[in-house]
């Protein structure tokens, strides 16, 4: 079950803070267009993550980290760069993406995520013995992300065709778990998983998105779920958390089209069809949310 709360780090505020002037809106940009031709340090934050994903996802590794790494640029957002070149290294089975991965600090930005990056990193080079402790590491130190990561990390050992180990990820109590498990018994995906560069910046941007929501800077959050759900259109979570951010901050129409993006038949349909029906009542639409749990 997918709930928002409200959460405060400052550390990880990446330059946004009470009475200054919140990022815009990411641009009406499909990802086909060109680039505008500004140098990365002069446009927005959203911008230059929204080239980084539009980078990826065309496979353009180069442009990708100059976005990430130009001097000058603020925030500085060069702390992504060892996340993008690993998983670089190991979508190419290349197993220095495991040193590479450990050039993130704990103390940095990241630092939350470590654990679970180099779990999946292993994992993506069918190294399940050494992955597991990290992925265990990784659920204990989750948080309020713990079902995300399980599932993730379910879904990791299965591709590497361990699923005894999957299975062992998802052993906690819910919903979404005991489904999860019946399809692994099945030998049967549970739909995204993170396997190259994109993915695995989007899988950041959300943790980092839910990390920054705060009531005094809901613009933040929501910028970088949008740019998740561009660098990684398969990750459904993104979207259900990009409605529930919308939703909280009053724009329950947005919120609504969010929700609806993710099909009925994906793995999070009926979270995203709950999440639905809690903001059309809380919009007191109470007609439509029930027409809706009763569908």
């Amino acid at each position: 079950e997918y709930r928002l709360r409200m959460c405060g780090r400052p550390g990880l505020r990446l330059g946004a803070h009470p009475g200054r002037r919140p990022p815009p809106p990411l641009p009406d940009r499909r990802l086909d267009q060109p680039r505008p031709h500004q140098p990365a340090k002069d446009i927005s934050l959203a911008e230059r993550l929204l080239l980084v994903a539009d980078d990826l996802r065309a496979n353009r590794l180069t442009p990708a980290l100059a976005a990430l790494e130009t001097p000058g640029q603020s925030p500085n957002l060069a702390f992504l760069a060892p996340l993008i070149r690993a998983w670089d290294q190991a979508a190419r089975h290349d197993p220095a993406a495991v040193a590479t991965i450990g050039q993130i600090p704990v103390a940095g930005p990241l630092g939350a995520f470590v654990s679970e990056q180099h779990a999946l990193i292993l994992l993506a080079l069918r190294r399940s013995k050494e992955a597991e402790p990290f992925a265990r590491r990784a659920i204990n130190s989750a948080g309020g992300r713990e079902t995300r990561v399980r599932l993730e990390m379910a879904e990791a050992f299965r591709a590497a065709d361990e699923p005894q180990r999957a299975l062992a990820m998802l052993d906690a109590p819910g919903r979404g778990l005991t489904i999860a498990r019946t399809r692994i018994a099945a030998r049967q995906s549970l739909g995204h998983r993170i396997d190259s560069p994109a993915a695995a910046l989007a899988e950041v941007l959300l943790g980092l998105a839910i990390s920054l929501n705060r009531e005094d800077d809901q613009d933040l959050p929501i910028a970088l779920t949008q740019v998740a759900r561009l660098a990684s259109p398969g990750n459904s979570e993104s979207a259900i958390i990009l409605g529930l951010l919308l939703d909280q901050a009053r724009r329950s129409n947005d919120a609504f089209v969010a929700f609806a993006t993710v099909p009925a038949d994906d793995f999070l349909g009926d979270q995203a069809r709950d999440a639905r029906a809690r903001a059309l009542l809380k919009a007191s639409r109470n007609s439509e949310a029930l027409a809706l749990a009763q569908a």
